[in-house]
């Protein structure tokens, strides 16, 4: 469970602005996440993880306490990011939630065996997100415990 004086920085990683904008609505009026973090890519998210590690204390990228990440991005999938973030010491600490349209076996698959922490496949109206990240926060910050936003983790 997350201390009431610390912000829960949810950073989702996803090139679909509509797919964004509903999880960031969802996320906001469930008044789950204060500290809602936004990259389009992996060039987006690597350039964010390296200014969280350079960054003084007035972090404008504090550690993110969980990312959501899309597997269909442009670049690098978002499998091959998982891939990198879980093969870096600064990085495979935290938990990677597979947020993504897909429900292929193989990405599900795939997506347990390079380290993620969960799969949830997006629901198609925001009804069905609220629905998401009211569960997303019961099970991600009440019942289990992550990271804090340190640095030097």
């Amino acid at each position: 469970m997350q201390s009431d004086a610390e912000p829960v920085v949810v950073l989702m990683v996803d090139d679909d602005d509509a797919d964004v904008y509903s999880t960031r609505r969802a996320f906001k009026e469930g008044k789950i996440v204060n500290d809602f973090r936004h990259v389009s890519d992996a060039d987006g998210l690597f350039d964010y993880l390296d200014r969280m590690e350079t960054a003084a204390d007035s972090n404008p990228h504090p550690r993110p306490h969980v990312i959501l990440l899309d597997i269909n991005m442009p670049g690098l999938s978002g499998l091959d990011v998982l891939k990198a973030l879980k093969g870096n010491e600064l990085y495979r600490s935290i938990p990677v939630v597979i947020l993504t349209t897909s429900d292929e076996e193989r990405d599900i698959t795939e997506s347990y065996a390079l380290g993620a922490s969960s799969y949830i496949t997006k629901p198609v109206s925001i009804q069905g997100m609220l629905e998401v990240a009211r569960r997303f926060e019961d099970y991600w910050f009440q019942m289990v415990r992550v990271p804090k936003g340190d640095r030097n983790h």
